[in-house]
């Protein structure tokens, strides 16, 4: 989990321009929505986690399977908040760079629902 939390640290080319500076080719509705994203996908994946309780969250003391609170939604909660926070990042950071990390991550978290998937049949 800790490398979702770092995702958008991964990709900060030599020439990192923050996204309040005025040099970042993103007007200011769309700079809204990429920090409305990135904050909302935060709290709501740190959020997820505390509700569901941090040993859980990190697969220990699963001992049944949750589908209440925000696993009434998406058996991913956390995979969803971390997409707000690529999108997010994607967003106020426009980039070929960019759309590749996003493509990477969403080709990742595809991976970890298939794995959880087939554990979660085999038991």
């Amino acid at each position: 989990m800790c490398s979702y939390v770092s995702f958008p640290y991964l990709y900060s080319p030599s020439q990192w321009v923050w996204p309040w500076s005025h040099k970042v080719p993103v007007t200011e509705p769309l700079r809204t929505v990429g920090r409305v994203c990135i904050a909302t996908g935060m709290v709501s994946a740190f959020g997820t986690m505390f509700w569901f309780s941090l040993r859980r969250a990190f697969g220990l003391q699963a001992n049944r399977l949750i589908q209440s609170g925000p696993y009434r939604v998406t058996r991913n909660p956390q995979l969803v908040c971390f997409s707000l926070v690529v999108l997010g990042t994607v967003v106020l950071w426009p980039s070929w760079y960019a759309l590749g990390w996003a493509t990477l991550y969403g080709i990742v978290a595809n991976l970890m629902v298939v794995t959880e998937e087939g554990h979660l049949l085999a038991v």
